[in-house]
């Protein structure tokens, strides 16, 4: 399945964590489903970082492969993905690929595994993958509270306490910072729309940027943070 949609992300820092959440649940309504629940993503690169640099070098073309999956019960049970991220100059694309995967050994097992590799080369049918040579890089997780925009019919989403849980050493050195002290809401819908709260997010000091959370932790493990 590929996703086509416009998206809009504003960044703060994680003091205004109170002032937005309370900004949102007046101006927008709680999201019909998954209001609010931890997601985790096991990032895949090259041994060059070439996923990395595409982002921070602002390439043209720029590709994310993900395994993705959510807390849903305490016993690790729920729907694990295979998500591919495109960007090629201003147009977005995502393809999703369900995939049935033991949930233990995806929380537990070191990146390293060579199974990580083995489960992506399983997908190069139904998916293309992007650059040759990919395997786990990072583990990322974070918390999501979704709501709506009735003024808009936009989604919006508010994630914190993002980090890193897992670090494969044979990619990436580790010698940074893992957490990342920084909130992000993202706008996201099927048209493009003026959005009329968004000025109070400005006043409060949130700006418009491009931002990836994956992006944001290897440059602080790497020690490439501006």
């Amino acid at each position: 399945m590929t996703d086509k949609r416009f998206e809009r992300k504003f960044v703060g820092g994680m003091d205004q964590v109170s002032f937005a959440l309370a900004w949102l649940e007046h101006v927008c309504a709680p999201a019909d489903s998954y209001a609010d629940e931890v997601i985790h993503s096991i990032y895949y690169d090259t041994p060059r970082l070439q996923c990395y640099y595409e982002k921070v070098n602002g390439d043209f073309l720029k590709t994310k492969v993900r395994l993705r999956w959510y807390e849903e019960e305490e016993d690790g049970s729920g729907e694990v993905y295979l998500e591919v991220k495109r960007k090629t100059g201003g147009s977005r694309g995502k393809t999703r690929a369900r995939l049935d995967v033991d949930r233990p050994w995806l929380i537990s097992a070191e990146l390293c595994d060579p199974a990580f590799v083995d489960l992506l080369r399983a997908q190069a049918d139904v998916c293309e993958l992007g650059p040759v040579g990919l395997a786990p890089s990072l583990h990322i997780g974070y918390r999501r509270r979704r709501f709506a925009c009735p003024a808009s019919g936009a989604g919006v989403a508010i994630d914190t306490d993002i980090g890193v849980r897992r670090i494969n050493g044979g990619l990436i050195p580790g010698i940074g910072c893992a957490t990342i002290p920084s909130i992000v809401l993202e706008v996201k819908g099927d048209r493009r729309g003026d959005i009329p709260w968004i000025g109070r997010l400005y006043d409060a000091g949130f700006r418009s940027r491009s931002f990836s959370k994956y992006g944001e932790c290897v440059s602080r493990l790497i020690g490439e943070e501006a």
